[in-house]
């Protein structure tokens, strides 16, 4: 899809490139002025942190490589819960992949960003859904989880089933970001999983006046689960967007929802229906 539309979906202190040219205050200096901050980079290889000197945050080769240079001298912060798999997709099958998302349409959401949502309804402040318009992830998807099954790197995926896929597109023209969350506890599970295309950007984590920087090199599967997932806030900078970059973000059910749980029926229905994949997006 051209990334021709200039239409802002920012609410509240949301902002991007295109409500900031309209007159609206940006939000985006805190994202900026880091330097106070003790910041580190994880390393895809030994799945380490080294603390930052002179390496720019937004340098492209460590979107690209991720890697430390002394793998035996980095014994500094750990953060439990993320792991990196290199190469995750070829680039034959991320042209694929592109090629059926950009057949859905694009809806306009804030600060910046254009999303794809396929799963359940959800209101998480009433912690209600609504199953009536799902009809199951789109069938791009049966070979990306396939994928992760068979994948020797992704042991941390065992049993992986997802019930949502949100594709998030991402674009410097419109300084697209996302502000520093915790996903819900509710209804979403111990692993987020995120297959990253197109471009290589910087996964930011914030916890207690610290931060760490992991890279996503293009077509890469990020997995954010312990503590990673449930006490470090995640975000993506705006300068750490250079070209046009489009993820692919799995969820799967909490305990709630699973065998055992309280909702269990309600789970089981809803990872029927996701699992039975849409075909009409072929």
């Amino acid at each position: 899809m051209a990334d021709d539309e200039v239409i802002c979906g920012c609410k509240g202190i949301r902002t991007c490139l295109i409500c900031e040219k309209q007159g609206k205050f940006s939000n985006q200096q805190y994202s900026t002025s880091v330097e106070k901050i003790p910041t580190y980079l994880f390393c895809n290889h030994c799945n380490l942190c080294y603390r930052r000197t002179n390496l720019s945050k937004t340098a492209p080769e460590y979107q690209t490589t991720g890697s430390c240079i002394d793998h035996g001298m980095n014994s500094g912060l750990q953060v439990k819960g993320v792991k990196v798999v290199d190469n995750f997709l070829s680039l034959q099958e991320e042209l694929e992949i592109l090629n059926n998302i950009d057949l859905s349409s694009w809806t306009v959401s804030q600060s910046g960003r254009k999303k794809q949502d396929f799963g359940p309804q959800v209101n998480f402040k009433r912690k209600k859904l609504k199953m009536d318009n799902f009809k199951g992830l789109p069938s791009y998807c049966r070979k990306v989880i396939n994928k992760m099954n068979v994948n020797t790197e992704c042991s941390e995926l065992a049993n992986f089933r997802p019930v949502e896929l949100c594709n998030l597109d991402y674009s410097p023209d419109r300084g697209s970001a996302i502000d520093p969350h915790l996903d819900d506890f509710w209804l979403w599970g111990d692993r987020l999983v995120t297959v990253n295309l197109l471009s290589g950007t910087i996964l930011t984590l914030s916890k207690d006046e610290l931060e760490v920087d992991v890279p996503m090199p293009r077509r890469s599967l990020v997995i954010l689960f312990d503590d990673a997932r449930y006490l470090w806030k995640h975000e993506i900078r705006r300068q750490n967007i250079n070209s046009r970059r489009v993820c692919m973000t799995f969820r799967e059910l909490s305990d709630e929802f699973l065998s055992g749980g309280e909702k269990e029926d309600l789970g089981k229905k809803l990872l029927d229906i996701a699992l039975s994949f849409d075909d009409s997006d072929q």
